[in-house]
């Protein structure tokens, strides 16, 4: 087991801070305002493969298939509900270029008067859309949910806390420094990330 800091609570910092802890490591997370309280909170909450390569649409669509596994494990660890749903949904062509990429992920292809009779507010400048799965969850819920089911588990969240900077031995992280006191807080870790030159 690894103890564990890990800065940011946000959607990236919250789901380390779930996998982690569910891995069975010691983790403690800081985030200097509330929780999915920036991009995270503002977010629109949509889990959509919408490359219009063939093989990251293959990829973004693998990477969808996992979410109602993880969806179903921290919404029974934290006791929330994400508003986690699936529905179908459009991506438009409006010129031949983007109509040749589309075709070519091997979604399902709707000519322009299929795509107006199944969305009706679309341009009349549209030549066709690949329908395609998406989902969509409530991202606040998200956030909180894994830090709930982090927390459920050991992981020490503490909102309303910034990090002041990090103690470094050669290239590593060896502490955490945060504001406690006149001398502020500090917070070893096992193995610290290599810092950007």
């Amino acid at each position: 087991m690894s103890k564990v800091v890990v800065v940011g609570g946000g959607v990236i910092g919250c789901a380390i801070a779930e996998r982690l802890s569910f891995e069975g490591h010691q983790v403690t997370l800081f985030e200097r305002d509330q929780l999915g309280s920036r991009a995270s909170g503002a977010a629109a909450g949509e889990l959509s493969p919408t490359s219009t390569t063939a093989t990251a649409t293959e990829s973004a669509r693998q990477s969808l298939q996992l979410f109602p596994e993880l969806i179903a494990r921290i919404e029974k660890d934290s006791g929330m509900n994400v508003e986690y749903r699936v529905q179908a949904g459009l991506q438009p062509a409006f010129d031949q270029e983007e109509a040749t990429r589309l075709r070519a992920t091997g979604g399902r292809w709707l000519d322009a008067q299929a795509c107006r009779e199944a969305e009706r507010s679309l341009s009349t400048d549209v030549l066709g859309a690949v329908l395609l799965e998406h989902a969509h969850l409530t991202p606040p819920r998200f956030v909180r949910s894994l830090a709930r089911a982090a927390a459920g588990r050991g992981a020490a969240i503490h909102e309303g806390t910034p990090v002041m900077g990090f103690e470094r031995s050669g290239d590593e992280i060896k502490q955490v420094i945060t504001p406690a006191g006149s001398h502020g807080r500090r917070l070893g870790c096992d193995r610290g990330r290599p810092l950007e030159p």
